[in-house]
């Protein structure tokens, strides 16, 4: 479940909650803030996904099935 909530007008606070059994054995919650950028001229950047760059960065990490 994801909820979103204005703190105030320059914050955004961001709550996910994970309940999943078949995967964890209890629900957890990740938290975050995010603020409204107030310089002047602050532009959104573009952001570009590039496909599999979490598996490029952090594939050594998964644990390898027995064979």
């Amino acid at each position: 479940m994801e909820r979103y909530a204005f703190a105030d007008p320059d914050h955004l606070n961001y709550e996910a909650t994970i309940d999943d059994k078949t995967v964890f054995t209890r629900p957890w919650k990740n938290q975050s803030a995010s603020y409204r950028r107030k310089e002047m001229n602050a532009q959104l950047m573009e952001f570009k996904c590039v496909e599999f760059t979490e598996e490029m960065l952090y594939g050594h990490l998964r644990k390898q099935a027995d064979k």
